[in-house]
C-alpha cells in the first residue's frame, strides 16, 4: 500500500503544486517554464575565476584510456524541460501501450476535509498561499477525474509524462500502472489532526480537537463503505490523495524562506487556536 498524505509530493513524474493547476486543452500550446528561482539558474554555482586556472580532478588512472562518455553532468535543480529527451522509438506514455510483464492497477482515493476542500475546487487566490491560480472553482464531483488524467492521461497539463510512462521508462517497458479514482470522501475530522507528528506527541494540537488521528484508517473506511471489498480487492496499491498543501514546498517557501524567525511568523500564518504560538 502506498499512501499520499498532505506533505507527499510525486517526485517521480512531477513537482507541482496542486493548487496552481491549469486545466488546458491538450491543443493549445505548451506552458511556458516559470521565471527561474536564483538558485536554478545554470550560473548558480558560479564559476569564479580564479578557479578556471585550477587543473581539473583526474577522473581516471594516468594513460588509461578515458571514459566513452564525457565525465560530466547537470543538476537537476537547473534542468528545463528543454533537457529532456525521450526515449527512441518508444511512446510508453499512452495508456493503451501496456507493461510486457505486467500492469499494475492502482486505486487513487482522494479525501478532503470539514476544514479543508481541495484547493482547485475554490475561488482564485482565496488561500492564504494566493492559489488556486489557474485551475479554480471545479466542481468536487470532477476533481477524482481531474487527477487521475494529471497524474496518468498525456496532455498539456502534464506535459505529455505520465506515472504510467515512468514506469514504463524505469523498466524497459516491462511493468505499466492504471489508475482508477475514487471519491472525493470527507473525512470525519479536521485536516490538522490527521498524522501531524507534533501533534501525536501531544503538543500543537487546538483546543477541543484530538490530533491522533490515521488517514489510512479513515480514509479505507470510507472507501470500502462506497464501493465493497470485492472492488478494493482488485486493486494492487493504493494511491491516498488528501487535500491541502504539498508539506515540502510549503514549509520551506511559506517558512524558512518567509519569516526569518519562527517568532515573525504572522497571525495570518498560525494555527486555529489563538493560544497556540504562530
Amino acid at each position: 500500500m502506498i499512501a499520499w498524505r498532505r506533505g507527499t509530493a510525486w517526485a517521480a513524474v512531477l513537482v507541482l503544486a496542486w493548487g496552481g493547476l491549469a486545466v488546458t486543452p491538450v491543443a493549445a500550446s505548451p506552458l511556458p517554464d516559470p521565471p527561474p528561482n536564483p538558485w536554478q539558474r545554470r550560473h548558480w554555482p558560479q564559476t569564479q575565476p580564479w578557479q578556471l586556472a585550477q587543473a581539473q580532478p583526474r577522473m581516471f588512472a594516468a594513460d588509461a584510456p578515458s571514459p566513452i562518455d564525457p565525465q560530466n553532468f547537470e543538476q537537476p535543480d537547473t534542468m528545463t524541460w528543454d533537457d529532456y529527451r525521450p526515449i527512441p522509438g518508444t511512446n510508453w506514455a499512452n495508456p493503451a501501450v501496456r507493461g510486457s510483464v505486467r500492469t499494475f492497477k492502482g486505486a487513487l482515493v482522494l479525501v478532503d476535509y470539514p476544514n479543508q476542500p481541495f484547493v482547485v475546487t475554490r475561488p482564485a487566490n482565496s488561500t492564504v498561499y494566493g492559489n488556486p491560480t489557474a485551475v479554480q472553482n471545479l466542481p468536487r464531483a470532477q476533481v477524482p477525474q481531474f487527477y487521475k488524467d494529471f497524474l496518468n492521461t498525456p496532455g498539456q497539463l502534464n506535459r505529455g509524462h505520465t506515472i504510467h510512462e515512468y514506469w514504463m521508462e524505469d523498466s524497459g517497458g516491462r511493468f505499466g500502472i492504471e489508475l482508477g479514482a475514487f471519491g472525493v470522501y470527507q473525512m470525519p475530522a479536521k485536516s490538522h489532526q490527521y498524522g501531524i507528528d507534533s501533534f501525536q506527541r501531544g503538543a500543537g494540537c487546538p483546543s477541543g480537537d484530538s490530533c491522533q488521528r490515521d488517514l489510512r484508517t479513515d480514509a479505507r473506511a470510507a472507501w470500502v463503505a462506497d464501493v465493497g471489498s470485492a472492488v478494493v480487492g482488485q486493486y494492487d496499491f493504493i494511491f491516498y490523495l488528501s487535500a491541502g498543501q504539498d508539506e515540502s514546498s510549503t514549509w520551506q517557501e511559506f517558512g524558512e524562506m518567509k519569516f526569518p524567525t519562527k517568532e515573525s511568523v504572522t497571525d495570518a500564518w498560525g494555527p486555529p487556536d489563538p493560544a497556540l504560538p504562530n
